[in-house]
């Protein structure tokens, strides 16, 4: 759970046992794509905690943008009828993510289960994943800013080989 790029890799190529699953933070402000793909392309499930970027419990203990608040999200879930939580939900399951929304309102476990009978399209998803902050709302800060454009920048904006 929570291994980076690097350490992963470092396991996947080490353990005797095959890796599995990898549980990490991942929603529309935290996309992971590297991560994400680099797991699912060696038959590894991705599991996202967080997968509403911390919903309102961050938004009020850390001032934290909020992909619920996103007015993308807002639109395309207007469009289908839903709610933000549901079009984040589904935009990740449409990525062969695993979720695991959190919530003790009843209301709410509903809501978060009724994400299938929609889906979204490859604008949508194109949409949804360019709201990309690259920042972690849970997990340790992400030392890219160390290495922006600097001799381990795979590319002059950085890499998430950390992430």
């Amino acid at each position: 759970s929570n291994y980076p790029l690097m350490l992963l890799h470092d396991l996947v190529t080490q353990a005797k046992v095959p890796v599995s699953c990898n549980q990490i933070e991942v929603h529309a402000y935290y996309t992971r794509e590297s991560l994400v793909k680099y797991c699912l392309s060696r038959n590894i499930c991705v599991t996202a905690h967080t997968p509403l970027g911390g919903g309102a419990a961050n938004k009020e203990a850390w001032n934290t943008a909020c992909p619920l608040d996103d007015d993308i999200v807002k639109k395309v879930a207007e469009s289908h009828k839903k709610s933000p939580a549901q079009v984040l939900l589904r935009w990740l399951l449409q990525r062969s993510i695993v979720v695991l929304p959190k919530s003790v309102k009843v209301q709410r476990i509903k809501e978060n289960l009724d994400v299938l009978d929609f889906q979204l399209t490859e604008e949508e998803m194109k949409q949804i994943s360019a709201l990309d902050k690259y920042v972690s709302y849970k997990t340790n800060p992400n030392p890219l800013a160390s290495f922006l454009g600097g001799p381990d920048a795979f590319t002059p904006e950085g890499t998430d080989i950390f992430d």
